[in-house]
């Protein structure tokens, strides 16, 4: 795989959805794109975002039961968050200042659970104390075994629509509009 495919599958994988940071973009020159992994933790949850959680103007990542600050990323506790069957219940982190108090908060969605819950940032002072995250309920959907969760501007107004995909045929695709 070349770099600049490599560039583009990360993407569409990290999705920046944020204003502020920038996003990754294909380069001519495939020496051009240079980055390091580092592991931030083990567990079975399936949601990850970006977006500058402490407004220090860096990308922190937000992964499940922690946030990780750049640039040393070390977990910083957001939620508890109960293991089902093997798994962690999250399969969907989602950035996004629900309640417009200008920090970036964290909206999630389970496989089984049916409510959709946003957590709310505890802002400068609540971070520094490493303060869990209130969680409030967005939605109960009603449904479960929701195989992945998304949030996306489905009717272009530029206000994301939540949806869960599931792998029971009988459940219906539905979005949910804010």
């Amino acid at each position: 795989m070349n770099s600049s495919n490599l560039v583009k599958i990360l993407a569409i994988l990290l999705p920046l959805n944020y204003a502020g940071i920038p996003t990754l973009q294909a380069q001519d020159e495939p020496s051009s794109v240079r980055f390091t992994h580092r592991l931030l933790t083990v567990d079975a949850n399936e949601g990850i975002d970006i977006a500058d959680v402490n407004k220090d103007g860096k990308p922190d990542v937000i992964a499940g039961r922690n946030w990780y600050p750049a640039p040393d990323f070390a977990p910083h506790p957001l939620r508890l968050i109960e293991d089902w069957n093997g798994y962690v219940h999250s399969n969907g982190d989602f950035c996004m200042d629900v309640d417009k108090d200008g920090w970036v908060d964290v909206i999630a969605g389970a496989f089984t659970k049916t409510e959709v819950n946003w957590f709310k940032n505890p802002g400068a002072d609540g971070l520094k104390l490493g303060k869990l995250w209130e969680p409030r309920l967005l939605k109960d959907t009603e449904l479960s075994q929701n195989e992945a969760s998304f949030l996306h501007d489905f009717d272009g107004d530029q206000i994301p629509e939540w949806i869960s995909n599931s792998w029971n045929k009988n459940n219906p695709v539905v979005i949910w509009k804010f």
